[in-house]
């Protein structure tokens, strides 16, 4: 193999290495933190020193600003976070992100090996999934800062070839060309931390030789760079809501202003970055230049933008305002696949989900009367399209279930939730399908023809009734507003009439008041009411038991949900 394609195949193969080793260490801290990572940012972006503060920490430790950003543009679509708190993060990141180039800066190859030994035993021997993902965590940091060296060894025959003096001289002359080579380069890896590690290990390389890159030369690229990672989170906005593509522009504002700034007074600041810095030969310098830079560049534009951040927030809302409501709008469906790598928003999308369709089945219960003469104005006809619109949701809310199981990003609690929200997807969709038959028998009663005693008619009516109050413990509970002893109450009720509806009946039909001819119906009504009652007691355990903490070697129900089994 020729040279050159060593070169080309080293840079490729290392910058793989690199942006494997840095999902990875991303996925797994995820994994490891679960739920804990979205308590943390909600915890800490009570105001936006803190929110700053608190997407520093949480890139710093996921070692990807464009992670961090997609997570924040996700938790403002799923409703975890406002619009100032997410921007706030936002800032955050572009500091957080620094801490790559800074580690980059100090020579880790004789320590990378141990990072990659330990994590792969500590991921071997350990039988807990938490430990699991720490150890996947250093595993991937070692394979993160391997990927760095393999691109820095494979670029030490660059330094002197007559193509990358001539490319270097040119930049070094013409800033706004570095400006948009950072900007091409990030477009292309999505990941400036990549492209700054490619940037500063180039630059080491070269130092010694013609091909000498001073600082002022890679400041233009190191802010084309900055430039160029907003588009991670431009693109993970594109079919969110619109306080996600705020965030998203919030971003770019924050990186190009500061480009526009810095490109300004890219010498002095330059010379400022160098002073800083520590003295020696430019072969030893001049990653931690870059870095002290790019650490400087993005505290000095949180300084500028923090005290700022209404006129930011104000700044997004006039450039995307507020859609004008539609006359007449379809209800907004709160699941998107494109957040199903972000597990915390994806179940907040989830519980929204499931939420809305079980307070619009309430309303669809409520608006059901069993005996109500003839149609009129297709009540019914509309109610059924209503079930039919919510029976349609329950289909695309197990779909999503599916592929976020398929993605493999859920911490174990997360997981546990999740099987919770699958079981009551299929509990609600019961009820759903047992309010389509109560229409349909109540349909077939009509067009039969026929005749219910008014007794009938009443006890019928009552069993409904109390499935309806059922139904509403059933919400007060899953909200927090009762105990389990409320629902107990009301389904033990809502048993007893039913009963009563069978027994009193057989004793009319013996004594005439009642005619046989009904019992098919009577029962087949019954039978439903009956069905929905245990859907409804089914629906409060596994509320019950998604409550409780999780634990793998625990199978049973709380004590709470034992009246419901």
């Amino acid at each position: 193999m020729n040279t050159t394609l060593e070169i080309i195949f080293g840079l490729v193969g290392g910058l793989a290495v690199f942006l494997f080793g840095m999902t990875m260490m991303s996925e797994s801290i995820q994994k490891a933190a679960g739920a804990r990572m979205r308590k943390i940012l909600s915890a800490l972006t009570k105001n936006p020193v803190m929110g700053v503060i608190s997407g520093m920490l949480v890139t710093a430790v996921l070692q990807s600003s464009s992670a961090v950003s997609v997570m924040a543009i996700g938790f403002v679509s799923a409703g975890l976070m406002t619009l100032p708190q997410a921007i706030s993060i936002i800032f955050g990141s572009n500091n957080g992100t620094t801490i790559t180039a800074q580690i980059v800066a100090f020579h880790l190859s004789d320590y990378i090996y141990i990072f990659i030994a330990a994590g792969f035993f500590l991921r071997l021997v350990s039988k807990k999934e938490n430990i699991k993902a720490i150890g996947e965590t250093i595993f991937s940091f070692g394979v993160l800062f391997l990927g760095i060296e393999i691109m820095s060894s494979t670029m030490k025959p660059l330094a002197d070839a007559d193509i990358f003096i001539n490319a270097i001289s040119k930049v070094q002359n013409n800033p706004f060309l570095g400006l948009l080579v950072g900007t091409v380069m990030t477009l292309v890896v999505q990941s400036s931390s990549a492209t700054i590690a490619v940037l500063q290990g180039f630059a080491r390389e070269a130092a010694s030789s013609a091909s000498a890159l001073t600082l002022s030369g890679a400041l233009p690229v190191l802010l084309g760079d900055n430039i160029g990672t907003t588009v991670t989170a431009g693109l993970a906005s594109i079919t969110q809501s619109r306080d996600a593509k705020r965030v998203a522009l919030a971003h770019f504002i924050f990186n190009l202003s500061g480009a526009v700034i810095f490109m300004i007074i890219r010498v002095p600041f330059s010379s400022l970055a160098e002073m800083i810095s520590p003295s020696g030969a430019l072969e030893d310098v001049i990653a931690r230049q870059i870095a002290n830079a790019h650490t400087c560049f993005n505290i000095i534009m949180t300084c500028v933008w923090l005290p700022l951040l209404p006129v930011m927030v104000k700044i997004v809302r006039r450039i995307i305002p507020d859609k004008a409501p539609a006359a007449v709008s379809e209800p907004a469906y709160h699941l998107d696949e494109r957040m199903l790598s972000q597990p915390e928003a994806s179940l907040q999308m989830l519980r929204e989900e499931v939420e809305y369709v079980r307070y619009t089945l309430s309303d669809v219960l409520n608006s059901i009367t069993v005996f109500s003469g003839r149609r009129s104005n297709g009540g019914d006809e509309a109610l059924d399209e209503t079930l039919r619109m919510l029976s349609s949701r329950e289909a695309k809310t197990d779909d999503f279930l599916l592929k976020l199981f398929a993605a493999g990003s859920l911490a174990e609690d997360q997981a546990h939730e999740a099987g919770n929200i699958m079981i009551l997807c299929t509990e609600q969709r019961q009820l759903i399908e047992l309010a389509q038959s109560l229409l349909k028998e109540k349909e077939r009663i009509r067009s039969a023809n026929v005749t219910f005693s008014p007794e009938a008619k009443d006890e019928i009516t009552q069993a409904y009734t109390r499935m309806q109050r059922l139904y509403s413990e059933l919400c007060r509970y899953v909200e927090g507003n009762r105990d389990g002893d409320s629902f107990a109450k009301a389904h033990d009720s809502a048993i007893r009439q039913n009963e009563r509806c069978i027994r009193h009946h057989l004793r009319r039909v013996q004594d005439g008041t009642c005619s046989s001819d009904m019992t098919g119906s009577l029962y087949n009504l019954v039978h439903i009411i009956s069905r929905m009652d245990e859907v409804c007691a089914n629906i409060v355990s596994t509320s019950a038991r998604g409550s409780e903490p999780w634990d793998s070697d625990k199978d049973e129900f709380s004590e709470q949900a034992e009246f419901a089994v």
